[in-house]
């Protein structure tokens, strides 16, 4: 493997010093990549469409439709579940500094307008 991907994510790491979410548990992981994978069946059934429609007939119908139908129900329940798990971890940071004191975040010099 090369090293410009890790290369890479130290810079953005450097560029972001805190996490924008929580970490990713092992579901989330997986309900994400079902999406993602969803999502490439579904843009590959569309760009395929007349092939599919001429060889499969009502077939390339029903998978079209359950592609959407998997895709309505699994992106809301994951979007629910990612945000139940952001908020948990923001609730724990925050715990984490009320800790220490910094519940107020860190003070900016006051800047003058003139």
């Amino acid at each position: 493997m090369s090293a410009w991907p890790a290369r890479l994510a130290r810079r953005i790491a450097a560029l972001v010093p805190a996490p924008l979410a929580a970490p990713e548990s092992r579901a989330l992981w997986r309900q994400r990549r079902g999406v993602l994978v969803a999502l490439l069946l579904l843009a590959g059934v569309s760009l395929a469409w007349q092939g599919l429609a001429i060889t499969f007939g009502i077939f390339a119908s029903a998978l079209f439709t359950g592609l959407l139908t998997y895709l309505g129900v699994l992106v809301p329940l994951w979007l629910y579940a990612k945000w139940r798990a952001d908020e948990e971890w923001l609730e724990e940071q925050l715990g984490r500094s009320e800790e220490i004191g910094l519940v107020d975040g860190p003070q900016l010099p006051e800047q003058d307008d003139a």
